[in-house]
């Protein structure tokens, strides 16, 4: 009986690992680099894992159409890069170039202080992370290149790093002996002193620090059932994994589930939650799986937000108009307001950056570029966002204030541009981009949040100054250097001070003219100005003057020969009147 038993148990636990494997795992030897879309959990398309979101199935373009969390940089949907040759250089305000190795580096996060920036790069062969001097000096390595690593996120007083790391499965021939799986480990900022926090599931994502640091909030992949109805007297149960949201103190213990309302009855993918800025409240992304979306015909409220208390009591559903998605939450610094990217029109692929009240009320629509805008993160201040942007033709970073007003372009290039992040003080902005020449790379750079702007001349010249009353007097003008399509004003004061303005657009070349009837003689002077744009200051020409001649009125025969008419006119009228009396 005993030998029956332990048959038994033996026969199911092979029966698992033959489960896990033809499931969720790939016959790789370990230790070997994992290519683009040798696993299933993690699109084809992306370059960093960061997180899984969607089942065990191939979702090439899924996250990217729906613009749910993804792997970075995502290069086959942000589509070719141009041709070397048709990227110019550019060098906008502040811009530094921090990594130059060989390799791709992405994701970089700031110390808490401003002093360091963590990373992730494949220099090695496997995805590791790294960090470095916020001048780019003293870089080092963090985690060993036999494991995939990514996700850093420093704890609020930057003594540690919690992250996500990518253990291979392990082989003797082609028998499995470990399965792959993800954890969550911490370590010291320099790399040392590493401690594994969780180990209980196939696959963990997203950590983050409670803002007190005392804790750590995160995603795992579990076993969920579920019943489908097709009908409402028939119905299946389906098992699938599934995105579940986790928290645990900081050194790893009582890993707790946070329960979830669920939607329909069926659980959903919990992605990259975020604690409040006080660490009462927290958000998180949900997605239903493609599956319930098919039972229960329900597209428009797949992707929602939802936010509760940091026990998992008082959840509030969020979600738009019928028709639109929700992702990318990001809390205010106050906690106020909660920044999100939307779907500009039902199952559109361009996304745009919205606001709302921390309850989910007043949605507002911030851009309106219709080109696709990505990733938003508040600045430190709370008074603008930060976020990447098709709006230009290519990625590149953009800052927005809260508001909707004042959209800034920070970067220029013709290359990609992407996944900005503040500087703690809000002064700076790191990125990745692959604008260095060959452009076969992703490198991280820094520019300036606020940068510094080019002077400008504007001068000015009169098609005459003296001029007949009545005449078109015309102005010529341009700016330096050449600014095209900008706005100028012009205003012409009269000779009794009153005034008058018009209006010219620079040509391509900054070239522009203006015309005015002088209607008013006496000496007349005009001056004209811009206000300057996100590369410029503003500039007023000098003022020129110009003369209006006296309207040179009747010549001196008509004035007598008038008069003559006259008198005889009355001459004769006077005689006629005293001939009919007499």
């Amino acid at each position: 009986m005993r030998t029956q038993k332990v048959r038994a148990t033996a026969t199911t636990f092979l029966l698992l690992v033959i489960v896990v494997t033809v499931l969720i795992l790939p016959s790789e030897a370990a230790g070997d680099v994992i290519a683009q879309g040798e696993l299933d959990q993690f699109p084809s398309c992306g370059r960093v894992i960061e997180n899984y979101v969607m089942g065990n199935t191939p979702v090439d373009g899924c996250w990217d159409c729906h613009n749910v969390p993804s792997p970075t940089p995502p290069m086959e949907t942000l589509g070719s890069p141009p041709p070397v040759s048709a990227i110019p250089p550019v060098s906008e305000p502040g811009l530094v170039r921090l990594t130059s190795e060989e390799g791709d580096d992405t994701r970089p996060v700031w110390s808490p202080d401003g002093d360091r920036i963590a990373w992730v790069t494949d220099r090695t062969g496997n995805w590791t992370i790294w960090v470095m001097d916020a001048d780019g000096g003293n870089k080092m390595q963090l985690t060993s290149s036999d494991k995939i690593s990514g996700w850093p996120c420093w704890s609020p007083d930057g003594k540690r790093i919690v992250y996500w790391s990518w253990s291979f499965p392990k082989y003797i021939g082609k028998l499995l002996i470990e399965p792959g799986h993800s954890d969550i480990w911490v370590m010291d900022p320099d790399g040392s002193n590493k401690v594994q926090l969780t180990s209980d599931t196939i696959l963990e994502g997203a950590p983050q620090w409670s803002p007190d640091g005392n804790r750590i909030l995160y995603d795992a992949y579990h076993l969920h059932k579920y019943l489908v109805y097709p009908s409402p007297c028939n119905y299946y149960e389906v098992v699938i994994w599934n995105w579940d949201l986790w928290v645990m103190n900081a050194e790893g213990s009582n890993q707790t589930p946070v329960e979830m309302i669920e939607f329909h009855n069926q659980p959903e993918h919990q992605l990259t939650p975020l604690w409040s800025p006080d660490g009462s409240r927290i958000i998180v992304f949900t997605f239903l799986p493609p599956s319930t979306e098919l039972a229960y015909g329900s597209p428009n409220l797949r992707f929602s937000i939802v936010t509760m208390d940091a026990d998992g009591s008082n959840q509030n559903r969020i979600s738009l108009t019928e028709g639109y998605e929700l992702s990318h939450p990001q809390w205010s610094p106050d906690g106020s307001k909660i920044a999100y990217v939307t779907n500009e029109s039902p199952q559109s692929v361009n996304y745009t950056l919205g606001v709302m009240d921390a309850d989910g009320s007043n949605p507002t629509r911030l851009t309106f570029d219709g080109r696709g805008d990505r990733d938003p993160s508040w600045s430190p201040d709370g008074d603008r966002i930060l976020y990447w942007s098709w709006a230009s033709g290519n990625p590149d970073v953009w800052v927005i204030n809260a508001d909707g007003s004042n959209p800034l372009q920070l970067t220029r290039s013709e290359a990609f541009d992407i996944f900005p992040a503040w500087s703690p003080d809000g002064t700076k902005v790191a990125f990745s981009s692959n604008r260095a020449p060959p452009h076969d790379q992703f490198d991280i750079f820094i520019v300036s949040a606020v940068p510094t702007l080019s002077t400008s001349t504007l001068s000015i010249s009169l098609s005459s100054d003296i001029a007949e009353h009545g005449s078109t007097i015309t102005i010529s003008g341009s700016t330096s250097p050449a600014i095209p399509g900008t706005e100028i004003d012009l205003t012409y004061t009269r000779p009794d001070k009153t005034t008058v303005s018009g209006t010219a657009v620079t040509s391509t070349a900054g070239s522009f003219s203006h015309s005015l009837t002088a209607n008013q003689e006496g000496m007349w002077s005009v001056k004209a100005s811009w206000i300057g744009n996100d590369g410029y200051h503003g500039a007023e020409s000098p003022t020129l003057e110009f003369t209006v001649l006296k309207s040179p009125g009747l010549p001196l025969g008509t004035v007598l020969t008038v008069f003559i008419l006259f008198v005889t006119a009355s001459v004769l009228v006077t005689y006629g009147w005293r001939k009919r009396r007499s």
